[in-house]
Formats: C-alpha cells, structure tokens, sequence
C-alpha cells in the first residue's frame, strides 16, 4: 500500500489517485479471508487518515467564496 504517499498529497487529485491501490489491496485481503475484526480495523485506521489528510487540504481551498463555476470546474476535475 501507499500510505506514506497517500499521507503527503497536497491536492485532491493526489489523494484520489493513490486511494485506487489501497482499495484494491482491501479488497485482496476480503478475498483471502482475512480475519473480518483485523479487516475492520484497518478500515477504520484508514479512513481516520484519509479523512484527516483531505481536511487538511481541504482547509487550504476556500470553497465557500469561490463562484460557482470555479467551483463545479474543480468539483469535475476529481
């Protein structure tokens, strides 16, 4: 998996690209019978850090007072 880089994205697109290999290894480890209570933890671990690291980009976008187009062009771009 890619946390480290998933943990230093500075953009969206960023994020949104390294989230493709982590799923895909999520899914790997529900194919193989992981232990489900493991399975869950590692979920939870990772969407703390996801969430944690999108906050973080996100405080430094100031959606609220861009127009609207600016915003539905970023919006469309991830």
């Amino acid at each position: 998996m890619k946390l480290q880089e998933l943990m230093t994205s500075q953009t969206i697109e960023e994020l949104a690209n390294y989230l493709g290999p982590i799923l895909a290894t999520l899914k790997k480890l529900q194919q193989k019978e992981y232990e489900v209570k493991r399975q869950y933890q590692l979920v939870e671990v990772l969407s703390k850090d996801i969430a944690n690291q999108l906050h973080k980009i996100l405080n430094n976008e100031n959606l609220m007072f861009c127009n609207f187009t600016d915003f539905k062009n970023w919006y469309e771009k991830t």
